[in-house]
């Protein structure tokens, strides 16, 4: 019986730290993803002060083995312990990198439910992340992409391009649409003037990024290899933030940041 209590009390799991807020004198309040629970809040005592024990442990996309206890199910967690796997320090020190890094983690902020214990999630998450550290500009956005899609996905919203939704008539002619009342994929025939024609090079994108396996040691590169043009990459942006609208009834504050850099990144 005792270890049965005890088990119910303590939870040592992988989690990667979404974000964090400062909670009385030299606390935090930290936001993490684990690989057991799904989305969880933990009190992390002392975490700011210059003498704690966590150091740059709870910082934002840290990988890391926790120790957490609560006396009950009805009161919230207290990180005991914590440990690094990895700590991503340079998605931390360049601009581009954090934002980049918010528009993997914002997702499961904002749209992941903390009853939705999903261990795929935990590693797109883990492994998105562990591969933006390594990316180039190009590769960031394409990842960034990739990561939508299979998100999309295992939220159990898969993006289908063989038929249309509304007549149900397969799709030949490469003439793809979305419609912000109807859905994706809309054909040229139910089409209307509220919908918006996809590029069909997107298309081919989304199909071949559904069959990737990012846990594959050779997906960075694969990555590395992948050329897209600027219209296509926006399309496909467009597109997915398109299908995060309809599907999930909510946009990602990263986006304004993300078109931001590609505006910069093109005057140069």
């Amino acid at each position: 019986m005792l270890e049965k209590v005890l088990k119910s009390r303590y939870l040592k799991t992988e989690a990667i730290v979404l974000n964090s807020i400062k909670f009385g004198e030299g606390h935090k309040i930290v936001n993490l993803f684990t690989r057991d629970l799904s989305k969880v809040e933990a009190t992390a005592f002392g975490a700011r002060k210059t003498k704690s024990r966590f150091g740059s442990l709870l910082e934002p996309f840290s990988h890391i083995k926790v120790l957490m206890y609560r006396k009950s199910e009805d009161v919230p967690y207290t990180i005991r312990e914590a440990e690094p796997l990895s700590l991503h320090p340079g998605l931390r020190n360049d601009y581009n990198k954090i934002v980049f890094s918010n528009a993997i983690v914002e997702p499961f902020i904002r749209i992941v439910q903390r009853s939705h214990p999903d261990k795929r999630l935990f590693l797109l998450l883990k492994n998105s992340l562990n591969y933006m550290e390594f990316c180039n500009y190009h590769s960031s956005l394409l990842l960034l992409s990739i990561f939508d899609i299979v998100f999309i996905q295992l939220m159990g919203y898969g993006i289908q391009t063989a038929n249309c939704e509304l007549c149900g008539v397969r799709i030949e002619d490469r003439n793809y649409f979305f419609d912000p009342e109807k859905g994706f994929p809309i054909c040229k025939r139910c089409a209307s003037s509220k919908s918006l024609e996809i590029n069909y090079e997107a298309i081919r994108f989304v199909n071949w990024a559904k069959r990737l396996n990012i846990s594959d040691n050779s997906f960075l590169k694969i990555l590395r290899n992948v050329r897209i043009g600027r219209n296509t990459y926006m399309d496909l942006r467009m597109l997915i933030e398109k299908m995060y609208l309809y599907t999930f009834e909510k946009g990602l504050n990263s986006w304004k940041e993300i078109r931001k850099i590609i505006m910069e990144m093109e005057k140069k």
